[in-house]
């Protein structure tokens, strides 16, 4: 019950501008850093991945980097979340 208690009264501090600018702040570093993972995950797999792959029968594959590319961004975006929870879990506990 004290959760819903708490919640009530953040949602009353929403009228106070100081309490929206710290807010909005948190908002925006929690996105930048979200960003900031995200580009380095997405770089360090290019830079990890070749152009194109020669495969016998086939030749070179040239969209394989992307492939890995878009799952690497997908795996950040899951792994984010479950980081997210697993922390809600501590908090709660």
């Amino acid at each position: 019950m004290s959760l819903l208690v708490d919640l009530g009264r953040a949602l009353g501090q929403l009228g106070d501008a100081r309490f929206r600018a710290v807010l909005w702040r948190a908002v925006l570093m929690v996105l930048a850093a979200f960003a900031a993972l995200l580009v380095g995950v997405l770089w360090l797999a290019g830079w990890l991945l070749p152009d194109a792959v020669s495969l016998p029968w086939i030749g070179d594959v040239r969209f394989l980097d992307d492939l890995a590319l878009w799952g690497m961004a997908a795996f950040a975006l899951v792994a984010s979340e479950r980081v997210n929870l697993s922390a809600n879990r501590q908090i709660l506990a």
